[in-house]
């Protein structure tokens, strides 16, 4: 889950409602756009439409021509109602995707298999939603994630760079490592960690509506930050298997500590 360090050029990609001018490259169900030149966008119409019917892959290149910095470019919201299979961004080029307007697709998932630069207050609301690189904000405390979805998963740290503004998610959700931002996080579904996880908080609080458990038992540590309260509205490691190997919290704490397993120590 480390930082890729971003090639010096590469083909950008735009996401806007512009005009398409990268060729299609149909391959059974799945549908790619790579860009191959400067200057390369494709259509946010165009991408709901081929959904419809098969994955779409969004990919930026590495043509010798391109003067870019191998990054998507998310500039206009994506709007996807029908479909029932992938919609990825990916950068093989090592450049990040910049998340600057809402993803919405209704009936498949959302994968971002590169870092992620939210580059606005955005929601990506989708059945399922895959970050599988790093996540962080543009600039320090100002942007915000909302994420709708019954399934997530964040396998890198979000904000360790760059902090969001607030982070909220809905469903259950897959955490692999930190959560960093300025004001509050809210997870309404239930919590399995993949990995020791710190989420702080500067001047906000943090909100766990549901279950958090551990994927192994006692093998994995959480610690809260908040300056606001720290919120556990069900139990905390007491799933099958899913004791937390400890817990800390470092401010205020609503909490039954009775709803609470761990294989070493608690602290409060």
């Amino acid at each position: 889950n480390a930082s890729a360090a971003f090639a010096t050029t590469g083909c950008d990609l735009t996401i806007s409602n512009g005009t398409t001018n990268v060729t299609p490259m149909v391959s059974g169900p799945t549908t790619t756009y790579t860009a191959t030149a400067n200057g390369a966008v494709v259509n946010v119409g165009d991408i709901a439409t081929k959904l419809a019917t098969g994955n779409v892959v969004l990919a930026t290149g590495t043509s010798g021509s391109c003067t870019g910095t191998g990054t998507i470019t998310v500039s206009d919201p994506i709007d996807a109602t029908s479909g029932s299979d992938d919609l990825s961004f990916t950068t093989p080029s090592a450049g990040p995707i910049d998340l600057g307007a809402n993803v919405t697709y209704t009936d498949g998932t959302v994968a971002f298999e590169n870092n992620v630069t939210v580059g606005a207050s955005v929601t990506v609301d989708a059945p399922t939603v895959d970050f599988d690189s790093l996540v962080d904000g543009a600039s320090s405390g100002a942007q915000s994630l909302t994420v709708q979805s019954s399934n997530n998963q964040f396998q890198g740290t979000v904000g360790g760079t760059t902090p969001l503004e607030a982070l909220s998610v809905s469903g259950a959700t897959v955490l692999y490592g930190d959560v960093f931002t300025l004001d509050d996080q809210d997870f309404t579904g239930a919590i399995t960690l993949f990995g020791d996880v710190v989420a702080s908080s500067t001047t906000g609080a943090v909100t766990f509506e549901s279950t958090v458990n551990g994927n192994t038992n006692g093998t994995y540590t959480l610690d809260v930050n908040a300056a606001g309260a720290a919120t556990f509205d069900a139990p905390v490691g007491r799933g099958t298997n899913g004791a937390l190997a400890s817990l800390t919290v470092d401010q205020t704490t609503d909490l039954d500590t009775a709803n609470v397993e761990t294989t070493g120590a608690q602290s409060y």
